[in-house]
């Protein structure tokens, strides 16, 4: 087997790069010592192999003991490059020669062939050109900053020529929006081809994610970037206090829930605008909706921030309302005024009809939040000159901030006497009517004994007198209806008599006549 000169002996008696064959070691040396260490240096990777001659007289079956391996009473082991490998043996007290082989394994064999061939392909193959990728000398976006729904001028100078697409890729993630498709994209101003290397297109930005966003241009490697900013779109924008505002959001983090819902600074919680939050979907559109808390009149900011960290501010305008109850009912009436959207700790009037006749039947003073404050109430007067359909209440305050609402009173009938036998002379009383409006009294109607009683003309006041008798009728009550042009909903008659109509009632008593 040939011997190869792979390494080295470095224990102090052999040194230099010598063939790895017939390496005496004196076993005598120290006196009595029967272990002998040695270590060589490996400069390749090799497979080798090693065998102990023994002295003269000694049976070398029993004194081949290799380590690292025994294996027949030679030493293998696979050796790295540049490494280090100490064999040990035990030996009686004599001398003894250690031999090292170099083994090629068949990888080794074929590996300078393959590295060869390898460099050879190398050196014939033609030479690969690399192909620069195209660019745009400048591409930009204006304006900087965008929110949904604004529009985009992409422009650039330098670009290859021929047509493009293009797409917008926004750093916070979601669906990227494509522009100069031909179909299903926003509407594009300009041209969709790049021609004398210039490349102008304008087109809205339909959806977004608040943050940086980038312009890429199919067939260049040169980007533009923006910034989205993320925006709310209230509706309505001008709302009364418990009124509902319905808002929808862009550019949004997609899928992020609510983190702040501020009105005016504050938390406003208990109001919808957390329960009803809808999180944004892969475009960026999320939604919630709210009541309007009690605040006074004027602007209010609206905050909202979800838990990714995108944010952004509406304003709402707060007006004044007015509510009565009842909202009908006949002359001495108690209704009850409540309302908000006021100047905020300042005096108010509730006036009755405003205008020449007004009569202020209420006031009081609007509380911090600019509401009317519990307890406002009042009776409905008896005026002149009711008009048609009712009369109109007023709330003011002190700023000159009002509203206005309608409350309509109720005809009534009286009778007296209210009862007797047929015959019995009668007065009907009423108020309530439109003020010279025709008012013509039934006895009865649709019934079998029904009669009509006669007309008269409503005051300027809008009440109405009439004398009359009972009409033949049989024993029992009896229903007598007025009924006036234009009349609102009496609240006297029973249910089955049609509205615009006031009732009362009269007893018709037996009699006997001898």
């Amino acid at each position: 087997m040939r011997v190869l000169p792979f390494c080295s002996r470095e224990n102090g008696e052999v040194k230099g790069n010598l063939p790895c064959v017939e390496i005496s070691v004196d076993g005598g040396s120290p006196a009595g010592s029967n272990s002998i260490t040695t270590s060589w240096d490996f400069r390749r990777v090799a497979d080798i192999q090693g065998e102990p001659f023994l002295g003269q007289g000694l049976d070398s079956r029993r004194h081949k003991q290799m380590i690292p391996r025994r294996r027949g009473g030679t030493i293998q082991s696979r050796i790295g490059l540049n490494r280090r490998r100490t064999f040990s043996f035990t030996m009686p007290n004599t001398s003894v020669r250690l031999v090292l082989t170099k083994i090629r394994s068949p990888a080794v064999r074929m590996f300078f062939p393959c590295l060869i061939g390898l460099v050879l392909l190398v050196l014939l193959s033609p030479p690969v050109m690399a192909i620069p990728a195209a660019t745009c000398a400048t591409l930009s976006v204006s304006p900087g900053t965008v929110s949904v729904g604004q529009t985009l001028t992409l422009s650039g100078t330098g670009c290859p020529n021929g047509g493009f697409t293009g797409s917008v890729v926004f750093g916070g993630g979601g669906t990227p929006l494509t522009f100069c498709t031909g179909g299903g994209a926003p509407a594009v101003a300009g041209s969709c081809s790049v021609t004398g290397g210039v490349l102008k297109v304008t087109f809205d930005l339909w959806w977004g994610v608040m943050g940086r966003a980038t312009v890429q241009v199919s067939g260049v490697t040169t980007t533009a970037t923006f910034n989205v900013a993320a925006v709310l779109s209230p509706l309505p924008t001008t709302q009364i206090v418990g009124g509902t505002v319905n808002v929808a959001a862009s550019g949004f983090d997609p899928g992020r829930g609510l983190g702040t819902c501020n009105w005016d600074g504050a938390p406003l919680t208990g109001f919808g605008c957390f329960a009803n939050w809808v999180a944004a979907d892969t475009k960026g559109n999320a939604s919630t909706s709210f009541t309007v808390p009690p605040s006074p009149y004027g602007l209010h900011t609206l905050y909202l921030q979800d838990n990714g960290g995108a944010l952004a501010s509406t304003v709402i305008m707060v007006t004044p309302s007015l509510a009565l109850t009842p909202t009908d009912g006949t002359i001495g009436t108690l209704v009850t005024v409540s309302g908000g959207g006021y100047s905020a700790n300042t005096p108010f009037e509730i006036i009755w009809n405003p205008g020449p006749t007004q009569m202020v039947v209420a006031s009081g003073t609007t509380d911090g939040a600019g509401s009317i404050p519990g307890g406002v109430n009042f009776n409905v007067p008896n005026v002149p000159g009711l008009p048609s359909p009712g009369y109109t209440v007023e709330a003011l305050d002190g700023n000159g901030v009002s509203m206005t609402t309608t409350f309509i009173v109720d005809a009534q009938l009286a009778v007296a006497p209210s009862s007797g036998p047929v015959g019995t002379g009668f007065s009907i009383f009423g108020n309530g009517f439109i003020a010279g409006s025709t008012v013509t009294f039934t006895w009865d109607p649709g019934a079998g004994d029904a009669a009509n009683m006669g007309s008269t003309v409503a005051t300027a006041a809008g009440d109405v007198s009439f004398a009359t008798r009972s009409p033949p009728s049989w024993n029992g009550g009896h229903i007598i209806v007025a009924t006036a042009p234009q009349n609102p909903a009496g609240a006297t008659c029973p249910g089955f008599i049609p509205a615009g109509n006031a009732c009362a009632f009269f007893n018709t008593l037996a009699s006997l006549n001898l």
